[in-house]
């Protein structure tokens, strides 16, 4: 599986996600600009627009006042979003910084200067960032419990389950109470839990479907792939275990009765070429040495076998000393 994700993540360093689409033409190119009322104007606001929208979307002023609906309907600071269901909104906050509202959705801009804030109050949101950030520049991505923080970088994120996927690229994020940090990068998923980050990996096949739409065909091509080599791995990985149980001695946990359950006990089986050392230590067998025509191997302490791997494991001294004398034909002397 650790190989598998190695040749996704090369993957992800070719194929950059792709955004909603596409860069329309800047808004507010007029220097005097449409005052929104606060003196804010199209050309302070840069190219914040509503690209389009799907089904039932809505968009208001800080005011609350809802704003009648138009390709490219320039965004201001305090502007609010609200999809519902089966209904989306693509928006471009400058040419570079793409997003998409899932239905069932509620977002805010805020916007001062070089410093921009997304505000997800419900459902998730979509983001790329096709350029990083300059140095002076922030974009921030806040939910009630979690603030998110963009350079250049793919992903979504879902109020509803606290949690922030990433694509490709990095992010820091910081929970809201008790200020705990966590960097977040390519196909790995932070949930946030009782003030504490969660940091799990997550594959193409739990992408929502709002995002795929998103994600260009050579990319998702590369996706597909990536998923069938995952599962081809997972499937083989549970076959091995499952190998690797039936072919594993089932051992009896009951207590048993033994004559040397106190202190070590040695016992030596030889005969020819072959040779058998196993130590007890109160009855429990913790080491065993073999010999023989075909090499030598070990199990338990200072070898690279696990004691449990070996068919002696869960035996006492006395029937340990049968098997060995009678299945083996060899000479077995204790002490």
């Amino acid at each position: 599986m650790k190989k598998v994700r190695i040749i996704l993540l090369a993957v992800l360093l070719v194929l950059a996600c792709v955004g909603c689409g596409g860069n329309a033409d800047n808004a507010g190119n007029d220097t005097n600009g449409i005052n929104n009322g606060d003196g804010e104007t199209e050309a302070t606001a840069a190219t914040m627009r509503l690209e389009k929208s799907e089904g039932s979307v809505k968009v208001a002023d800080e005011s609350g006042k809802e704003q009648q609906l138009q390709e490219k309907l320039p965004l201001f600071s305090g502007y609010g979003i609200t999809t519902e269901a089966t209904s989306y909104s693509w928006f471009n906050l400058d040419d570079t910084k793409l997003a998409k509202m899932d239905e069932s959705s509620e977002a805010s801009i805020e916007k001062e200067g070089k410093h921009l804030k997304l505000l997800v109050d419900k459902g998730s949101l979509y983001f790329n960032i096709t350029e990083p950030l300059e140095n002076d520049e922030t974009l921030e991505i806040r939910t009630s419990s979690m603030t998110v923080g963009i350079r250049g970088t793919c992903g979504w994120v879902d109020a509803k389950n606290d949690a922030v996927y990433i694509i490709s690229g990095k992010v820091v994020c910081e929970a809201s109470e008790g200020g705990e940090q966590v960097e977040v990068s390519d196909f790995t998923c932070a949930r946030l839990k009782d003030g504490t980050f969660e940091l799990d990996s997550y594959t193409p096949k739990d992408i929502p479907a709002f995002v795929l739409d998103e994600l260009d065909e050579a990319y998702l091509l590369e996706l597909n792939a990536y998923a069938e080599m995952a599962a081809a791995e997972t499937e083989k990985e549970a076959n091995a275990n499952e190998h690797k149980e039936n072919d594993t001695p089932k051992i009896d946990d009951t207590p048993k009765e033994t004559a040397y359950a106190n202190g070590e006990t040695y016992i030596l089986a030889e005969k020819g070429m072959t040779t058998f050392e196993l130590i007890f230590e109160n009855g429990v067998l913790t080491t065993v040495y073999y010999s023989g025509d075909d090499g030598k191997d070990g199990w338990g302490e200072d070898c690279s076998s696990q004691i449990e791997d070996s068919e002696f494991y869960g035996m006492t001294v006395e029937e340990a000393a049968k098997v060995l004398e009678e299945d083996y034909g060899l000479t077995v002397t204790i002490s």
